[in-house]
């Protein structure tokens, strides 16, 4: 409209990948510590255009802390979890089946586009048998509450385990207290403290045959790298007819499936390299090397000076990796074995 003013104001982080589970952890941290910031921010301006008192803001605290106030607050995705699986008898559920009774119910509010995803990784952190690499769920052991079993994979399916239930049982009669005459509902709350771990820093991601497929992250802790291994959930592929490209992507268990599914109609096509999508995402190459398309296809590829360049660095990128990433685990070995002299 001619006599409106419209402005954008966006704070985004960058070189994160949604289908990287290793990475859910940063974009939920980045979300909890910038929206409540964003928010404070505009409030005022909100408040005095439409005339309205504010509501009660989230008290930051230095770092690590975020403090709500209960009684402002929703249902938890792990508590939401818990009482979905509990409802249904403790049979097995995916965290998307869970979600879809969570967002039924309405127990949890988010604006997230992925929750099921979130809460996937949330649950798995909380698993006796987490897939999760022992030393990270070391680091952030407020996390690993031993809650859940996997009983599933592909996708993983969860239920309660049976100590959690045994526990919970034989401690709920213990917590009844007589109820005051004050109503429930205007009853003090106590405060909720959700801790922000420190951000991680991604140095490289890659993936290949040698790690059965599975996403290798190398991270930058303070002053030296730490490797973890991670189920992949998206690959994008260049395969190879040894005359053309073809660059794309599959949410399948490996590469080497689809690759399976179009040798019938062209026998020699072969892998040329793959990389986590969460390092270089389909959209992303397509556009990098868009001088590089065959006219009138959108996957298929001439092998061009630039494309084939990029191809081969990576290539050597990885072979780099790999042998420093078993160098390191031989020598962590090796460390385990002095440690029990």
């Amino acid at each position: 409209m001619d006599d409106k003013n419209t402005c954008e104001i966006k704070y985004q982080i960058d070189n994160v990948n949604i289908y990287d589970k290793s990475q859910w952890n940063n974009i939920l941290e980045f979300f909890i510590k910038y929206t409540e910031k964003f928010r404070k921010s505009i409030d005022p301006f909100l408040f005095k255009y439409f005339n309205k008192t504010p509501v009660e803001t989230i008290i930051e605290q230095p770092d690590t802390t975020i403090i709500v106030p209960k009684e402002k607050q929703n249902m938890r995705f792990l508590d939401a979890a818990i009482k979905i699986l509990l409802d249904n008898g403790n049979k097995p559920m995916s965290a998307n089946d869970i979600w879809k009774e969570i967002s039924k119910q309405k127990l949890v509010e988010t604006n997230g586009k992925t929750p099921w995803a979130s809460l996937n990784t949330i649950i798995l952190y909380g698993c006796i048998n987490s897939p999760i690499n022992p030393e990270q769920l070391k680091k952030e052991p407020e996390k690993n509450k031993n809650i859940f079993d996997i009983v599933g994979n592909k996708p993983y399916t969860f239920k309660l385990n049976d100590n959690y239930l045994d526990k919970n049982q034989t401690e709920q009669p213990q917590s009844e207290q007589p109820q005051s005459e004050q109503p429930q509902s205007e009853q003090p709350q106590p405060a909720t403290t959700i801790i922000v771990p420190k951000e991680r820093q991604i140095v490289y991601q890659m993936t290949s045959e040698e790690l059965e497929w599975k996403c290798l992250t190398i991270y930058k802790d303070d002053d030296h790298l730490n490797y973890e291994l991670s189920e992949c959930l998206e690959y994008t592929y260049v395969f190879d007819d040894n005359t053309k490209l073809k660059i794309g992507r599959t949410s399948q268990e490996n590469p080497v499936r689809r690759l399976d599914t179009m040798k019938t109609a062209n026998p020699t096509i072969h892998i040329d390299i793959v990389f986590p999508s969460s390092q270089y995402s389909e959209k992303e190459l397509h556009k990098r090397f868009d001088d590089s398309r065959m006219v009138d296809n959108r996957e298929w590829f001439h092998k061009t000076k630039s494309l084939s360049k990029f191809i081969d660095e990576h290539k050597k990128k990885n072979e780099i990796i790999l042998d420093f990433y078993y160098r390191q685990k031989e020598i962590k070995e090796k460390e385990k074995i002095i440690l029990n002299w």
